[in-house]
């Protein structure tokens, strides 16, 4: 054996090793799955609350993690829209929603199973565009639906 090819295997060898100890890192690095009885009840609450109206232009559940901070884009048809959201979770946690891409403290959502929800009527170009804020210790489940308003 010569010694490019000796080099060559040895070569072939460590990326095989690297490739290996790469994926057995990654798999084992995902998080453990979250089977967190009070997110499912919180789940149906907001479900229940804020019902997929007739019409709706998108509407979506989104389970936000204490502290979390997550962005919320939504293809709408341009013109003016009703955006409803409602929070369920924690009573003292608050999610903070702003609409646009303006860096705004925006509006504070107290989370709990019998608040009715918060509407928002805006002008929307093709998107809504939505940052959400948790305060709190708690994750908390937000949900949130589109429907036009007017012609």
């Amino acid at each position: 054996m010569t010694s490019e090819r000796a080099r060559g295997a040895v070569l072939y060898a460590g990326a095989a090793l690297l490739l290996v100890a790469g994926g057995t890192w990654w798999v084992r690095a995902e998080p453990p799955p979250q089977n967190d009885p009070d997110l499912a009840r919180w789940t149906v609450a907001a479900e229940r609350l804020l019902p997929e109206p007739p019409g709706a232009e998108a509407t979506k559940t989104i389970e936000l993690g204490a502290g979390a901070g997550r962005q919320v884009d939504a293809p709408v048809d341009t013109g003016n829209q009703r955006v409803s959201v409602v929070c369920v979770g924690e009573s003292e946690t608050i999610v903070r929603v702003s609409l646009g891409t303006v860096d705004d403290s925006g509006r504070g959502l107290h989370c709990t199973d019998v608040q009715a929800p918060t509407h928002f009527e805006v002008f929307l170009v093709d998107h809504l565009h939505m940052n959400l804020n948790v305060t709190g210790s708690s994750p908390v489940v937000f949900r949130y639906s589109v429907v036009r308003i007017g012609d």
